[in-house]
């Protein structure tokens, strides 16, 4: 029976889950730990979805999500990602050997080099040659496009108009009469027509004085107004948006930006890496930034530090 003194002596000894890597993200925490699918580092910021199943609960580093980018090969078995250059020299030996999946399904690849699987090729993307677009003048733009869908005009047999010019109509259903103009006003220009006949849909057209005729009977897009919802955005915290979207950078993870952070990043691609900072920056700030010595980032590579809290960044360039 032990004493006191030997159970003040004995070390704790941690227990070491069996598990070879983290699975899923706890939503509970404000940062995890993620473990690369393929190469089993540790030591990164970025983490981004598993190419060949976006369904995973796995991750892969930087470092190994560009690899496959660029090569497009793993293994079936330990998921190790294979540069070009290694796939190209096993071409090279004849290496080539069959295996099986799991649910028994054989597949021919290279022999891995860390365990007894095969190193898969993704199938390169059929180039399709695309239909060209049948030139045309519009009815109502009169400009010559070919990247738009051609529909005959409604009231005007045997001309066509393009697919800019019916999105308007749509939203507004009104149209000149004066043929030398033909404008169709968004919404925002028909509040400022002066209306002539309400009953018969006549307004006097902005552009030229003539009058332009609504389709009274026409239902037409209408804009909905979205209300402000409160809640808290992952970079900037507690605050009202009309949108809410996932994180542009990881759409799995348990957390929201508001709309005004989303277009930030989809804009300038600029937020900071420390979990207990998260800002998104703008245009201005990574001006700022740049104007200082950089400082090493995620996976080894240089970046600019934050303007808040001066950790790592996603700023690497100008932008």
């Amino acid at each position: 029976m032990k004493t006191k003194g030997d159970l003040a002596n004995s070390k704790t000894v941690p227990l070491v889950s069996q598990a070879p890597f983290v699975t899923k993200i706890r939503p509970s925490e404000e940062y995890f730990d993620v473990i690369c699918l393929s190469c089993h580092t540790q030591e990164t910021s970025q983490w981004y979805k598993v190419s060949w199943d976006l369904t995973s609960e796995h991750r892969l580093c930087a470092s190994c999500y560009g690899q496959y980018c660029r090569s497009g090969s793993n293994c079936n078995k330990c998921h190790r990602v294979y540069s070009e250059a290694i796939v190209r020299q096993k071409g090279r030996q004849e290496l080539l050997a069959s295996g099986t999946y799991e649910s028994g399904e054989t597949v021919q690849g290279y022999p891995c080099d860390y365990c007894d699987g095969n190193i898969i090729e993704q199938e390169k993307k059929r180039v399709t040659t695309q239909s060209i677009a049948a030139p045309g003048v519009c009815y109502i733009c009169k400009t010559q496009r070919l990247d738009t869908c051609w529909r005959e005009v409604p009231w005007k047999t045997g001309f066509q108009w393009c697919g800019t010019c019916r999105s308007r109509y749509g939203g507004t259903a009104t149209v000149c009469g004066n043929e030398d103009c033909l404008k169709i006003p968004v919404q925002g220009e028909l509040k400022l027509m002066k209306l002539i006949d309400l009953d018969e849909g006549l307004y006097e057209c902005l552009a030229c004085g003539a009058i332009a005729k609504k389709d009274i009977a026409k239902k037409c897009r209408t804009a909905k107004k979205l209300e402000k919802r409160q809640g808290k955005c992952f970079a900037c915290g507690p605050t009202y948006s009309r949108r809410w979207a996932a994180l542009p950078w990881d759409k799995k993870f348990p957390a929201l930006v508001c709309h005004t952070c989303y277009l930030l990043y989809r804009a300038y691609s600029g937020r900071c890496l420390n979990m207990n900072c998260r800002k998104i920056f703008k245009k201005c700030e990574i001006a700022k930034m740049q104007k200082v010595r950089k400082i090493p980032g995620p996976d080894g590579n240089l970046c600019y530090p934050c303007i808040s809290c001066k950790s790592m960044t996603t700023v690497i360039e100008s932008v």
